[in-house]
């Protein structure tokens, strides 16, 4: 069984809900010492680049819990303590240091190598059914574009299936020991509204069976078909082939995964940096048109975006400006994300910190007014989550309508719009004081369109894709 699954979640729950200063409600404040070690860390150079006087300061106790918390509640604590341990620098801190930080990183490893035994177990059990889902997220960038297991740590196995065939794959999960848990109301209500059922093992394994990537009722929508029939088959040595998505289709959804974090996890960039930097080292192209048109279709034009801009900036990721401009972000919106400062905004977890801050984030993620009224209204209902109804009553929580509670959700909204106006204000601040001309602009310079010929490089690790897979198999 997975023994340090929770192990993990342990580490994120101490470190968000460990008492922090206060920070300003607009995230304008530099970004610690241990965040600034963190993202040293993630980025593809770490080895060379992280300098040994960043380090020694790992041998203060109270520096060093405090990188521990943040690289716990950024989501990459597997991945900075392989890439610490690789750091040239790094030999230099004295060995008990060195054991005392990397600690970690041994049941982290012990548990991704279950995960992944697990993962072959389930595919070969789906396969005697005739079905070869798509595997999504952690259990596929863990195969295609992380080296060591414990770079990429996942509490569960997401796959995707064509919608026909999900009967099949809960029959061949029901045999293989996996069972849901949920009410016949709330399984109906999945199939109505949802997107995917959380099942789970008496040994602690948990799998999402997936026939679409977002509820029905957000504005973000997805074309399940498209991933399908896109996903390819990654080859293995000795061992039948993983069915992944399309690289286009990796970012697409890791970019609606940031979203759903609240853009306050560097967990997804690193994920979509490593997606663009194997494809741009592969040698082949990546097609940037054809993602600009998929965000477009499911609205997530914003938060892709947003996405591949933050990954650009702090990661240096190879995406080209022009791959950010062709997804014709609206100006309002683009104006309204750079005054929340978003790699403060996401170095600094300010969306854990302030609840109208994520909330002013969220209202310019939506794509258009009519998304943005209603996602107003789930909130004054209770949630901005269409699906909120079954998980409260799966919680044993009451979502309380009475007038006085619906009362204080409107006024949640008052503060948003009252957030804006201190945005405003700070930027006007800026402006009066001259230290917004010393900020470079978020957002690459808005230049004529230009055609290209360039597609999306495919991702692989040194071994060429095959054929697409049928997606009715």
């Amino acid at each position: 069984m997975p023994s340090s699954n929770g192990s993990e979640r342990d580490l994120v729950r101490r470190a968000t809900s460990r008492r922090e200063p206060r920070r300003p409600l607009v995230a304008r404040s530099n970004p610690s010492e241990p965040e600034e070690l963190l993202l040293s860390l993630v980025r593809r150079d770490a080895a060379t680049a992280v300098s040994s006087d960043r380090l020694s300061r790992l041998t203060d106790t109270g520096f060093r819990s405090a990188f521990h918390s943040v690289m716990a509640g950024h989501g990459v604590i597997g991945l900075a303590l392989t890439a610490l341990r690789r750091c040239e620098a790094f030999g230099g801190v004295d060995h008990e240091t060195r054991e005392r930080v990397t600690a970690p990183l041994r049941p982290f490893a012990f548990q991704a190598a279950l995960w992944d035994a697990e993962r072959d177990r389930l595919l070969d059990a789906l396969r005697t059914h005739s079905l070869v889902p798509v595997v999504l997220k952690g259990g596929a960038l863990r195969l295609t574009v992380y080296s060591e297991p414990a770079e990429r740590l996942s509490g569960d196995l997401d796959l995707l299936v064509p919608a026909h065939r999900v009967r099949d794959g809960l029959e061949a999960l029901a045999a293989a020991g996996y069972v849901d848990h949920w009410t016949d109301y709330a399984r109906k209500e999945h199939v109505r509204h949802g997107y995917h059922l959380s099942l789970s093992h008496r040994n602690g394994f948990e799998v999402e069976l997936h026939w679409d990537l977002a509820p029905r009722g957000e504005g973000f929508r997805f074309d399940p078909a498209a991933f399908l029939n896109r996903s390819v088959l990654y080859p293995r040595e000795g061992a039948p082939p993983v069915r992944v998505p399309s690289p286009e289709h990796m970012v697409l959804h890791l970019a609606d995964q940031v979203r759903e974090d609240s853009f306050s996890k560097l967990k997804r960039l690193v994920d979509i940096d490593r997606v663009v930097a194997i494809a741009e080292d592969s040698g082949h192209d990546m097609d940037w048109g054809y993602l600009a048109r998929q965000a477009r279709q499911g609205g997530h034009q914003a938060v892709v975006g947003l996405a591949l801009q933050l990954s650009r900036r702090l990661l240096d990721t190879p995406v080209p400006a022009e791959a950010v401009r062709s997804l014709e972000v609206d100006p309002l919106v683009r104006t309204h994300i750079s005054m929340l400062r978003p790699e403060a905004f996401i170095l600094t977890q300010q969306a854990f910190r302030s609840t109208v801050a994520r909330r002013a984030l969220h209202l310019w993620l939506q794509p258009g007014w009519g998304t943005r009224v209603r996602w107003a209204r789930r909130i004054i209902g209770g949630s901005a989550n269409p699906m909120a109804h079954v998980y409260s009553a799966r919680r044993g929580v009451v979502i309380s309508q009475t007038i006085l509670a619906r009362t204080r959700r409107v006024f949640s909204l008052v503060k948003v719009g009252a957030y804006h106006g201190l945005l405003h204000l700070a930027t006007l601040r800026g402006v009066t004081s001259g230290t917004s001309a010393k900020r470079s602009s978020f957002w690459p310079d808005r230049q004529p369109r230009v055609r290209t010929t360039s597609n999306f490089k495919r991702l692989t690790k040194g071994i060429p894709w095959t054929s697409p897979a049928n997606t009715t198999s």
